[in-house]
């Protein structure tokens, strides 16, 4: 493979044409003319690569790659009084330095210090974003078998899920560089797709989407429900009890919390039907708490905005950060905190969009000055696990962006640890300060870890005295204190942490946790459009695949109940069940069409295709709406009732007519919660769906699955014929 090819492949056409500022864009524009000649918001890591790695062709792949990243190739100058950009590409742009200090004769160690003083000096200057390039890429040889790439982005181009990203994308080249094929789009991880080139999606729709924004209902309604959420919020605390410019680096301090503590913690949260993020949202609430003796701390919380968007397969700047208001009380716990942390996340979620500039500005108009928010806490709740041939990659964060006060930030490792961080603003935190408020934190988090894998606790008291937390309330038994009020705030946690991960998987077909949340969406926006709503009951008779699966969750988001019915069960049992259910609507399979007398494009209500006497649709009718908006999910979702019907099960009716039992929401989410504890699923197993959709035990098969983040394989017809051929399948599919 030549230079010029692979070089050339990556090219992005030359263009000049300009576009207004993102929301997210203009904020860190503005914050840039303050600091002025200032390399603050310089985002910059550092991969370690061990093992061997062709230099020359890993340069090129990030040429490559960062050649087709359009954000990256923009200039933000001013037009007049408006600040725009630009495109303007140069494949001079692209290139990759590469520098060997493996042949000065130095250590390894020293080596790496050269290499980390020369990119932190590079990630402090200050770069004309009307003039130059947003990013910088060096490739370093530190020996025969370890090699460090630098990646240095301003923030006003990428975040930090722009960052995995990219890093993702270079990887997959390399890899298929590396084994003669071509870079093609959508690869996960070193699975190689021949065909297209294009490697990420339209910038100019990312521009698009967020200023459409601005200009929406959606927006309106947000900004009114920031200004009624942060009515009468208090003055931020901070622990150096005075404000100061951050103007300059932060200081930093680093904690690694080991495997086995990391899994109390996740034991911990399935107990309390949370999730660990959420704890830690909560220890580091409680910490500010009983240094400061505020009863209400505010959290400024990062959230990635791309789930369902352009923006989810392009690097460019969308990350936000939203106020959090948490109220503690003196003698209360930390389940009670964790439920405060679970209600505010679920109030705030609808308006997740709305930017933080905008919340500061607006309050500025009334002469509230200042940040809203006492800390920042970053949760990562997934590695991103790069596959190289021939190495091992490891990440290193070198700088994020400005830290105002403090910043926290929790970063679940491959290896099943968890890295513990802390940033404070220069003229307030020095280095030692900073590592003894992250030794109380990592202390605590032990302490608590090592109680729950004692069995001593699943309740952390906070003491009445401010400055302490001690003491863990004894509670035995499996009962758990709390869940969430639905199944699918644990699949949507999934769906976010491992959009990538398979789901579902029948034969050849394979769904990511993103895909299948897509096709949910468009399918609860059908069943919208054929008439159902909230507390109707829809009857599904399709058979065992992931047609069937689709329609139960979009049916749970509709706060509607849903009943399976055996599409190959005796007619008059199925007429019994739909009689006594009275569904609104009836799901087929599309193979039924002649059968039920169903239309493909039967969706309109009042239609005259029926099932059982009932109104009946095609799965393929769900289909054919406009897609929902980008965050239609995420807005049901917050809107599901505990108490309402989640769906119901029929007995056999062997000693009369078949009988009915509902489960609700609340009570799905509990047994969800206690199975998933009790069998210990992870996102590393891989689940068969074997039961009948109309038996329970499909219930526990499915849900427990997709709310662990497991992948769910729905066994074939052929598995029921022969142990045989069951053994053979699943040893194939493990």
């Amino acid at each position: 493979m030549s230079n010029a090819t692979v070089e050339s492949s990556g090219l992005l056409a030359s263009a000049s044409a300009q576009q207004s500022l993102t929301p997210a864009q203009l904020g860190i524009w503005l914050g840039q003319q303050r600091l002025g000649r200032s390399g603050l918001y310089n985002a910059a890591e550092v991969l370690w690569f061990e093992g061997e790695l062709n230099i020359n062709l890993f340069s090129r792949a990030i040429s490559y790659v960062f050649g087709q990243a359009e954000g990256l190739h923009q200039r933000f100058v001013l037009m007049g009084e408006r600040a725009v950009q630009e495109g303007h590409y140069s494949p001079e742009h692209c290139r990759a330095e590469v520098v060997d200090l493996s042949k000065q004769g130095l250590s390894l160690t020293k080596t790496r210090e050269i290499m980390l003083s020369e990119a932190r000096l590079d990630q402090s200057k200050w770069f004309d974003l009307a003039e130059q390039v947003p990013f910088k890429n060096v490739v370093y040889k530190l020996s025969n078998k370890h090699t460090a790439w630098y990646m240095r982005i301003h923030h006003i181009a990428c975040d930090g899920y722009g960052f995995a990203l990219l890093s993702q994308k270079v990887v997959d080249v390399y890899n298929a560089w590396h084994q003669q094929a071509k870079p093609t789009a959508n690869t996960n991880g070193a699975k190689q797709v021949a065909g297209s080139h294009k490697l990420f999606g339209d910038y100019s729709k990312v521009v698009n989407e967020e200023l459409g924004y601005v200009k929406s209902d959606r927006h309106v309604q947000a900004e009114k429900f920031w200004q009624d959420y942060l009515e009468n919020v208090p003055t931020p605390i901070s622990l150096a009890e005075r404000d100061a410019p951050y103007d300059c680096l932060p200081t930093k301090a680093e904690a690694v919390i080991q495997r086995e503590a990391f899994n109390q913690l996740k034991k911990l949260a399935l107990q309390l039907g949370t999730t660990w993020p959420e704890i830690i949202y909560a220890l580091v609430a409680a910490q500010l708490f009983r240094k400061t003796g505020a009863t209400e701390i505010v959290l400024g919380l990062p959230v990635m905005n791309r789930l369902g968007r352009a923006s989810i397969n392009v690097p460019a700047m969308v990350m936000n950060i939203i106020p959090l208001r948490i109220s503690i009380a003196r003698g209360g716990s930390l389940k009670k905190i964790i439920t405060t942390v679970q209600a505010q996340i679920k109030q705030t979620r609808p308006h997740q969009q709305y930017r933080y500039e905008d919340i500061r500005a607006r309050r500025q108009a009334n002469n509230l000055i200042g940040r809203v928010y006492s800390a920042v806490v970053n949760v990562m709740p997934f590695d991103r696990p790069l596959t190289m041939l021939n190495c091992s990659v490891t990440t290193q964060t070198l700088a994020a962006g400005p830290v105002e006060d403090l910043a926290f930030s929790a970063v679940a490792l491959s290896d099943g640890g968890l890295r513990l961080a802390v940033e404070g603003n220069a003229h307030l935190y020095s280095e030692p300060a900073l590592q003894a408020l992250l030794s109380e934190l990592s202390k605590t988090f032990c302490e608590l870890c090592e109680d729950v894998a004692n069995q001593t606790s699943e309740q952390y008291l906070l003491a009445e005295q401010v400055i302490d937390i001690n003491n863990l309330s004894l509670i035995r038994g499996d009962a758990l204190p709390f869940v969430p009020s639905s199944v699918l705030h644990l699949f949507l946690q999934q769906v976010e942490a491992n959009p990538n991960h398979a789901a579902l998987v029948c034969g050849a077909v394979e769904l990511s946790y993103q895909q299948l949340a897509n096709k949910i969406a468009v399918a609860a926006f059908g069943l919208v459009n054929l008439g159902v709503n909230e507390g109707a009951v829809v009857a599904i008779e399709l058979p065992r695949g992931i047609e069937a699966i689709i329609t139960s969750f979009a049916c749970l988001i509709l706060n509607a109940c849903y009943v399976f019915v055996d599409p190959s069960g005796p007619q008059a049992r199925n007429s019994r069940i739909v009689s006594d259910a009275t569904p609104s609507l009836i799901v087929c399979d599309d193979a039924q069409v002649e059968i039920v007398d169903v239309k493909a494009n039967s969706d309109k209500i009042g239609n005259t295709a029926t099932r059982y006497g009932m109104r009946a649709a095609c799965y393929t009718s769900l289909l054919q709406h406009n897609q929902p908006a980008p965050d239609y999910i995420n807005t049901l979702c917050s809107q599901v009732d505990a108490d309402a019907s989640a769906y119901m099960v029929y007995t056999s009716g062997s000693t009369g007519n078949p009988k009915g039992v509902i489960i609700s929401n609340r009570a799905l989410a509990e047994y969800v919660c206690s199975a998933i504890s009790r069998y210990n699923i992870t996102s590393a197993d891989r689940v068969l769906h074997f039961a009948p959709l109309h038996f329970d035990a499909s219930v526990e098969e499915i849900f427990c699955s997709l709310c662990a983040g497991a992948s769910l394989i729905i066994r074939s017809e052929d598995m029921a014929q022969s142990f045989e051929i069951f053994e053979r399948e699943c040893n194939q599919k493990k």
